[in-house]
């Protein structure tokens, strides 16, 4: 069933899907934070993480992301495209 471009998602061959945003804490392996769901035509990734998770991370902290979020690199994202991530070894998106 395809519910219109709305929900349309590239990844899915154009089927409908939903988004949604989960941040593990790397250290613990705890999940941290869930937001969504979103409708995956309309909420890329970034928009979502602009929409709230990024205003909540204190001053100095950061998410490890893949390269879809270099456009809030370096300042609240590290991503491999901009060279700054926290694991030198990731090359983000298998």
């Amino acid at each position: 069933m395809n519910l219109g471009s709305k929900f349309s998602s590239h990844k899915f061959n154009k089927k409908s899907g939903l988004r949604y945003e989960v941040a593990v804490d790397i250290l613990r392996g705890f999940i941290v934070w869930i937001h969504g769901p979103f409708p995956a035509g309309a909420w890329p990734d970034i928009h979502i993480f602009r929409h709230a998770l990024k205003d909540h991370l204190d001053t100095h902290e950061r998410v490890e992301a893949d390269d879809g979020y270099r456009g809030e690199s370096p300042g609240k994202v590290q991503c491999p495209a901009s060279g700054n991530a926290m694991h030198p070894g990731w090359k983000g998106k298998p």
